[in-house]
C-alpha cells in the first residue's frame, strides 16, 4: 500500500479529519438529540449520574473511528459501520437494565 502524499491529504483529508467529519457530520447527531430528550425527561442530575450518556458518547466515538478509518483507507462499509454505536449501546444497556425496560423506550428503538 502506498503512503499518502500531501496532495492526497489535501484532496481527501487526513485520517483524523475523516474521523472528526464522520463524528460530527453523522454519528453523533441522533445521540445528541437523545441526550437532550433524556435530560428534559429525567432531569440533568438524574440522567448525568447514570451510565447512559457516557456509553452513548463512547459508542459514537468508536463508530466514528471505525467509519473514518475505513473511509480513509478507501474501504468504506457504511451499513456495517452505522450499526456499531447502536450495537455497543444496546449491549451495555441491556446488560445494565433489563431487556424489557430498554426496548420499551421509543428513543432506544429509534436509534436502531
Amino acid at each position: 500500500m502506498q503512503t499518502p502524499t500531501q496532495i492526497d491529504h489535501r484532496l481527501h483529508g487526513t485520517r483524523q479529519s475523516r474521523i472528526l467529519l464522520e463524528l460530527f457530520g453523522n454519528t453523533v447527531l441522533f445521540p445528541i438529540a437523545n441526550i437532550f430528550l433524556e435530560l428534559l425527561s429525567e432531569g440533568a442530575v438524574n440522567y448525568l449520574s447514570e451510565l447512559d450518556a457516557y456509553v452513548l458518547i463512547s459508542a459514537c466515538i468508536v463508530q466514528a473511528i471505525a467509519l473514518g478509518h475505513w473511509q480513509y483507507e478507501k474501504r468504506p462499509h457504511p451499513l456495517l459501520g452505522n450499526l456499531i454505536a447502536p450495537s455497543i449501546y444496546t449491549t451495555v444497556e441491556v446488560l445494565v437494565e433489563s431487556h424489557i425496560t430498554f426496548f420499551s423506550a421509543p428513543n432506544h428503538i429509534a436509534f436502531w
